[in-house]
Formats: C-alpha cells, structure tokens, sequence
C-alpha cells in the first residue's frame, strides 16, 4: 500500500506498511525465485527492477538478510544469492552513472564498461601489432556500448504508451480524410509480421498495418448513432 501510495502520489490506500517491510518481502520474493528452476516464476525484466529497487533503497542488506536467515524465512544460500544479486546491480548502477534506464540494458552495459577498462589497462605499454589488436577490441566494445544506449532510450516509453500516440495519429488521419472526402481504412493483415522483416525493422520494433487512402463515387449511408448519454456516465 504504502509503495501504491508513493507511486501516484497520493494516498488511496492505508500506508501503515513500512518501507523496510517493503523491502523485507522483496529480498524474500527474489530469494524464493532466485534458484534456477524458479526463475521463471517472474519475467527477466521484472526480477532486474527488483533488484534494482532493493539496491537503490536498502541501507543495510547484508543485515537484512542475516534476519530473514535466522528468523527461517530464506535459506543462507538463498541470502548469499540474492546479496550477490543486488552488489551486482548497485556496481552497475555506479558504472552507468545513471545513463541507462532499462535495468536489463543497464547490466549488459556495466559488463561491457568493465571489458573496456580491462582493455584499456591491457593496452598500456604495448606497440605496433599488438597495440593494434587491443584497439580494434576497444573499438568493436565502444560501438557494442552504442547499441545498447540507443536501444535503451528506444525502450524507455513502455510499448503500449507508443501504440496510444499510432492510434491517435491514425485517428486524426483518418478525420482530416472524412472532411476532404478522401476513403480511408486501417488494416492489419495476418502477414504483417512478415512485412516488418520486409522492410528491416529492428528487433524493438513493429509494424502496425497499413492506412489505405483513395477516392470513391457513392453515398455516404446514414449513420446510426445511440445517444452519447448512453455511453457516458456523468458524474
């Protein structure tokens, strides 16, 4: 509740719940979810921000999770993992000096951040071929590091934010045609998942249909329409 509370801003719920009891149940979803065949009980993507957030808010984890150790709530190995875990994700967070807003692109950059220092300390003292060939693999980490910034900032509006703003262009298309007179209609087709491999979308993309236009000679048919009183509720 207290967490519902915080996010809108506003309190719609009793936020008698403490943070630190927030945070105690988070440890112990990540823990009870943190073996290999459980993993899949909450999606990649969920898990990360999960552990995000407990790095981001945590004062004392390793104390944390010696309670719920002792009081049997998780099992030691289950606390060593998700300790370690959550000092991954905060080193992340150090190394991407808050650049990277997806959690999951937020990992795969600070591993990559790391590989490049390694290869920048490798370089010192080399010349000729040899200095060569660690610039080369600097440069291929660099244009790595590239990709996943770009796709971060791509996925930053979550998708159904971006398919909203389609729909409404769509839809003042779709007047601007009315009033000119011009024939309009969007369609899906059941290929149009091909199509997007057709015209090389990325992979953090889709194609949405087409929006045919053109003119036609008949008569617009009356349209029948309920009163909006009956589809509006006025309060």
């Amino acid at each position: 509740n207290a967490a519902v509370n915080y996010n809108i801003g506003r309190e719609v719920r009793s936020a008698e719940v403490s943070k630190a009891e927030i945070l105690e149940t988070v440890i112990l979803t990540l823990g009870a979810t943190g073996t290999l065949g459980s993993k899949t009980l909450i999606n990649k993507n969920t898990r990360l921000d999960a552990l995000r957030y407990v790095g981001t808010n945590i004062n004392d984890l390793q104390g944390t999770i010696d309670q719920l150790v002792k009081n049997g709530e998780i099992t030691a190995q289950e606390g060593q993992n998700v300790y370690q875990e959550v000092y991954d994700m905060q080193a992340a967070e150090l190394r991407t000096k808050g650049t990277i807003t997806n959690s999951n692109n937020m990992l795969e950059t600070s591993d990559l951040l790391q590989q490049r220092q390694q290869l920048i300390s490798q370089r010192e003292g080399l010349e000729g071929p040899l200095k060569e060939d660690v610039d080369k693999k600097i440069e291929d980490v660099d244009q790595q590091i590239n990709e996943v910034v770009n796709r971060d900032k791509k996925e930053r509006l979550p998708e159904w934010e971006e398919i909203a703003a389609v729909s409404m262009a769509v839809q003042n298309m779709w007047l601007t045609c009315y009033v000119n007179n011009i024939g309009s209609y969007w369609s899906t087709p059941g290929f149009i998942h091909e199509y997007g491999k057709l015209i090389k979308l990325d992979d953090n993309e889709s194609s949405l249909g087409f929006f045919f236009m053109g003119v036609y000679n008949h008569k617009e048919s009356p349209k029948l329409r309920d009163d909006i009183n009956t589809k509006v509720e006025w309060q």
